[in-house]
């Protein structure tokens, strides 16, 4: 979440035409150089970028859960390797064809869509064997459960 306040973030170029001064709210002033303050500004427009994809991946994630929710027991959002993984977790111990197809289409429409393309994902689904079944795929680092609303 964002927030603004009525007092914009000074920068001020001093000290030569390659510094940036900034002064932020509580006026505890540091000096970068022009081509760091360039790139902590792009860094921050990605940062926000990124998390405005995130949100719409959990939206996208959770529709097609609450359309398949007869076939899926749990589902994890994680990380894994260089991206995120969606790990759902079958409610029938036998391979679901059905869910399988249904979970490559979603891959694919993701891995295609340009608002979600800061977000590298991959997509795996496993039968209904017990609850440690899930813990092997999971990160410690993040763990997000998609919980059904009532």
């Amino acid at each position: 979440m964002v927030t603004h306040t009525d007092q914009p973030l000074q920068l001020t170029y001093r000290g030569g035409p390659d510094r940036v001064v900034i002064t932020p709210a509580d006026e505890d002033r540091f000096v970068l150089s022009r081509e760091e303050a360039i790139r902590a500004c792009q860094a921050y427009a990605e940062k926000q970028r990124f998390a405005s994809q995130f949100h719409l991946l959990l939206k996208t994630l959770a529709r097609w859960l609450s359309e398949h929710e007869d076939q899926v027991k749990q589902a994890f959002l994680t990380e894994r390797d260089k991206g995120l993984l969606f790990l759902v977790v079958q409610r029938e111990p036998r391979y679901d064809e059905q869910l399988e197809s249904d979970l490559t289409e979603l891959d694919l429409q993701i891995a295609q869509d340009t608002d979600l393309r800061l977000i590298p994902l991959s997509v795996l689904a496993v039968p209904d064997a017990g609850q440690e079944v899930p813990l092997t795929f999971l990160s410690p680092q993040l763990r997000i459960q998609f919980i059904r609303g009532q």
